[in-house]
This record gives structure tokens, sequence and C-alpha cells, in this order.
């Protein structure tokens, strides 16, 4: 534990963007999610018309 958290402390960085590209990636599946939502509704929708 005491390694570890001494790396943390040297190279504080390496975990922040190891965060960040979690979050990035987090928000891209989301929004193709909500994306394919969309289209598959308006598809549906046309079907019923």
């Amino acid at each position: 534990v005491y390694f570890f958290d001494l790396d943390q402390i040297i190279n504080p960085s390496t975990s922040l963007v190891v965060d960040g590209r979690i979050i990035v990636i987090k928000i891209i599946l989301i929004l193709i999610i909500f994306f394919l939502f969309t289209f598959l509704f308006n598809e549906i929708q046309m079907d019923n018309n």
C-alpha cells in the first residue's frame, strides 16, 4: 500500500488520465445508445404511420 500511495504522489497525472478516458468512454457510449434508441423509435413511428 505504501509503494502504491508513493507512486500516486509522484505520478498523480496517470490516474487522472485514466479517469478522464473512462469518463469520455462512458459519455460516448451513452450518446451512442441514446442515438440508437431515438433512431429505432423514429423507425417504429414511421412503420405505424
